[in-house]
């Protein structure tokens, strides 16, 4: 029986999407494509002194006796060049003022040539040298409630297109993730898929399997017995490497920013991961949830369900089909490969419990408190480039399904990882028509030969719970400042001034991309347009402006809207309205006036 009527719309609303989000409800950003487009030079000399002054506050305060060589020295934050540069345009600004305010209070016949002559303004070039906390060849990025690895998957494939570019292995900086969540079991999800990604050693005649077991683990409360197999090894091997310092995951993951006590909890969840006796009944825990949500409705769940697909998805993104839809508010599997490229002759049951969904008590019980009302279906298959499969069809919907736009996504970047070369796109060809369909691979591409996952320079710090700990760090220079970040809806609420000042870099390059609550099914179109307005006013209290030009490259890869013939009707103008929302929007620094 439900108590529905018995909770208030927080509740209810909590019930609905859950209180342990496995996943996230935009489309993965390239950073590096993102921060390309933002030019990377920190303030002129003609910035106003408001500015100057404003970067200095956030600075460590350094007494008044101590010179500006002794500060250098013992400042426990080093210095990059062109934070050295900036210390030398602060310093002649201050000498001049200093020096024009002693010609103001000197006698009326006494001349600024006619004091004492004044020491030169402290320049890096002449100070000794201290070490740099952040170098020139190093971007660090904030990852606040991405709630996946979705992020981390694209911009790594990115980063190994451009170090393979022309055939021959570039240089490229080396990125710094640092990844903060609410909740602190989303790290065992973030390092399971990272020990994935190192142990992907396969031909590349298994692509398309891989990516599917992989989809399977990210987005389905049920996984076929194949996946539960591939878990089990992956999670294995990972909790090895987690005690051994030389593993080549330690070398990539750091818990600097994550207490001890977190650590363990973390080693501790990933334990219950391949204990036998630590079960988890999702398919009845989704069961229950689902009643708790319909309550008198369940037995007309479908017709429940059939109207949110319409009234609350189908106007926000054509990349969805209702089966897919239907399946996965049911059963809890929304990557079915029967939905996405099945063979003839075999069969896809899904009924292992996907335990790197549950919270697991010391008793070995799993509980499952994600989502069941919105779905995993955006951060793979909102948006993509290939425009063979994002084309509408007559009635307005996508020629293909959320699972193979999703498919094609991470297939792409998982073979340019691998191989180092960019995917070509096609179009979708069934393998239930010709088996030959079944793994497509460019023309040309070898056979039998294996490949593995080679990480870009990458190296992903994972934040423990404690958010104003890691905004301190920042501040006092123990952490570097961040050329970008990612604010999820879990966090957004930590844009204040003070995260903005403190937290991200004064380059003029950086860059703020926060989430909408577009794709939440039970949020009204007045709360949406609310929201986004509240992001706005949040960005615009830190000295941080919206850039339409960046926010619409973000959503690069969407399909053109419904075209319209004639006069446009109320109904379609709210359509189109819908659609054209953003599902992430995008910050700058404002220029000083």
């Amino acid at each position: 029986m439900s108590d529905k009527y018995l909770r208030n719309e927080q509740q209810h609303l909590l019930n609905s999407i859950g209180t342990e989000v496995c996943w996230g409800w935009s489309p993965a950003i390239d950073f590096v494509s993102l921060l390309a487009k933002r030019p990377r030079r920190f303030a002129e000399n003609s910035a106003s002194q408001d500015v100057i002054d404003r970067i200095v506050d956030g600075r460590r305060e350094v007494p008044p006796s101590a010179s500006p060589v002794s500060a250098a020295k013992t400042s426990p934050s080093s210095r990059s060049k062109d934070e050295a540069e900036l210390d030398d345009l602060i310093a002649q600004i201050q000498s001049r003022k200093a020096t024009s305010t002693k010609a103001a209070e000197a006698a009326p016949g006494e001349s600024a040539e006619s004091q004492p002559h004044c020491s030169p303004p402290y320049s890096s070039s002449t100070a000794s040298p201290a070490p740099a906390a952040v170098a020139d060849d190093e971007v660090n990025i904030l990852l606040a409630g991405a709630s996946d690895i979705r992020h981390l998957l694209r911009t790594f494939s990115s980063l190994r297109a451009a170090e393979s570019a022309d055939g021959t292995r570039r240089p490229q900086p080396t990125y710094h993730f640092y990844v903060y969540e609410p909740n602190l079991r989303l790290h065992c999800r973030h390092l399971f898929f990272l020990q994935w990604l190192l142990d992907s050693m396969f031909a590349l005649e298994e692509l398309e399997e891989r990516v599917l077991m992989f989809l399977d683990v990210y987005g389905n409360a049920l996984m076929r017995d194949i996946t539960a197999a591939q878990v089990r090894n992956v999670v294995q091997r990972l909790r090895k490497a987690l005690e051994t310092d030389s593993s080549s995951l330690l070398r990539i993951a750091s818990f600097e920013e994550m207490k001890s006590k977190e650590r363990d909890f973390v080693e501790g969840q990933l334990a219950h991961w391949t204990r036998d006796a630590s079960t988890a009944n999702i398919k009845e825990q989704w069961a229950q949830r689902v009643r708790q949500e319909m309550a008198e409705r369940y037995d007309n769940r479908d017709n429940i369900i059939d109207w949110d697909f319409v009234f609350h998805l189908t106007e926000y993104t054509n990349l969805l089909k209702f089966p897919e839809y239907r399946t996965w508010r049911n059963t809890g599997v929304a990557f079915d490969v029967s939905h996405i490229n099945p063979r003839r002759g075999f069969s896809y049951e899904y009924k292992v419990p996907n335990k790197t969904l549950c919270f697991f008590s010391g008793a070995g019980r799993g509980v499952y408190a994600g989502d069941i009302k919105n779905g995993p279906f955006f951060s793979f298959g909102a948006l993509t480039q290939n425009a063979h499969i994002r084309q509408r069809t007559t009635d307005g919907t996508c020629r293909h399904g959320n699972g193979v736009v999703s498919m094609h996504n991470v297939r792409a970047w998982l073979y340019t990882l691998m191989t180092g070369l960019p995917w070509p796109w096609a179009d979708h060809a069934f393998a239930w028509d010709d088996a030959n369909n079944y793994n497509y691979l460019p023309p040309g591409t070898p056979s039998g030969v294996a490949y593995t996952a080679a990480l870009p320079k990458v190296r992903v710090h994972l934040v423990g719970l404690e958010w104003d700990r890691f905004v301190r760090h920042c501040k006092e220079g123990q952490v570097p400042r961040m050329d970008a970040a990612f604010f999820g809806t879990s966090c957004t609420q930590y844009m204040t001034p003070t995260v903005l000042g403190d937290v991200m870099s004064g380059a003029a390059h950086a860059v703020v991309v926060a989430e909408t609550a577009k794709f939440i099914v039970d949020a009204e179109d007045v709360a949406k347009k609310v929201y986004i307005a509240k992001l706005d006013d949040l960005a615009h209290a830190g000295g941080w402006a919206r850039d339409d030009a960046l926010t619409n490259d973000l959503h690069e890869g969407k399909s053109d809207p419904l075209p319209v013939k004639g006069t446009m009707t109320d109904a379609q103008k709210v359509s189109q309205e819908r659609y054209m929302q953003p599902s992430l929007l995008a910050y700058v620094a404002k220029a000083p006036a």
